[in-house]
């Protein structure tokens, strides 16, 4: 498990970046991103979503409730392609446990 919020997006850009656009993978495509993360990386989640057009590299979506969120917690697997991996905010992780010690309760 680990902790996902506006920094990690951050943090972890170039690594992410890497593994789906490997260099030389669509060089005029992608060239002028693989170039930006090496050389002036950005520093924010809005120059990110600017230099690579949209906001699916930053955005923090809780798998549960399908909210956007500022910070979740990854469970599961470590992610990739068929990985059993979810992301899940604070308020559904709470109705989760609530649920969890109903049960315990009754049984």
């Amino acid at each position: 498990m680990e902790i996902v919020n506006k920094q990690t997006k951050v943090d972890t850009i170039r690594k992410r970046w890497e593994d789906q656009y490997p260099p030389g993978r669509d060089p005029d495509k992608w060239e002028h991103v693989n170039k930006r993360l090496i050389e002036d990386p950005p520093q924010t989640c809005e120059e990110i979503d600017e230099l690579i057009g949209n906001k699916s590299w930053t955005r923090i979506r809780c798998y549960q409730c399908d909210e956007e969120k500022d910070v979740v917690v990854r469970v599961g697997e470590e992610p990739d392609y068929e990985s059993s991996t979810s992301w899940i905010c604070k308020d559904c992780l709470k109705i989760a446990l609530k649920m969890i010690k109903d049960y315990e309760k009754t049984n």
